[in-house]
């Protein structure tokens, strides 16, 4: 398994509000790669509520650090957030 399928799993894993999970989400903003805005738009296809909220979770803020303010891939990001909460059935609390 490599790092970002680590992350992946660690974001996942566990309750929604999990610190664990934020860490690896926060991680996986940081870097912020196209690889990484492929797999979280995938994960929000995924049949698992947990999985389709964590890929919403990455891409919302994805490139966004304590260095740099900007979200990359923001319009596509949109697109595919849209379609999500559009027939979204599951709400985390």
């Amino acid at each position: 398994m490599d790092s970002l399928d680590a992350l992946f799993v660690q974001a996942w894993s566990g309750d929604y509000h999990g610190e664990s999970a934020w860490q690896a989400v926060q991680t996986l903003r940081e870097i912020g790669s196209r690889e990484i805005f492929v797999r979280a738009a995938e994960l929000c296809g995924s049949e698992e509520p947990l999985r389709r909220a964590r890929g919403i979770d990455v891409l919302a803020q994805l490139g966004r650090s304590p260095a740099s303010r900007d979200t990359n891939f923001a319009h596509e990001a949109y697109v595919v957030v849209t379609e999500v909460l559009q027939k979204e059935q599951d709400f985390f609390r």
